[in-house]
């Protein structure tokens, strides 16, 4: 093996290209956990109060926690200079919902 095989990966976080390309697989990442994100809210806000209902917020809660994991290693809060910051809006899923099926029937 050559010795570049051995770069950690903080090593290549540090060149501006292993920048790109972290923020890129963060990116990657965070887009489909958003997605879980708004289908388990809105499941859970169609149940009543339930233990599958309290299943689902820690869900949530352990989604969050990746998501907040995710910030840390892409540098968005208060990481290195120069990181590539995602952001999500938080969107109320169970309102999106409503709208477009309303949308449907008309």
């Amino acid at each position: 093996m050559r010795k570049d095989d051995h770069v950690s990966v903080r090593e290549r976080h540090d060149t501006p290209n292993g920048e790109r390309r972290l923020a890129d697989i963060v990116h990657a990442l965070k887009n489909p956990l958003a997605g879980v994100r708004g289908a388990l809210q809105l499941v859970c806000s169609r149940l009543p109060p339930s233990r599958e209902r309290e299943i689902l917020r820690t869900a949530l809660a352990r989604l969050a926690d990746v998501d907040a994991m995710l910030d840390q290693l892409s540098g968005a809060h208060g990481g290195r200079s120069g990181a590539h910051a995602i952001e999500l809006e938080p969107h109320d899923v169970p309102a999106l919902a409503a709208k477009r099926r309303e949308r449907r029937s008309s």
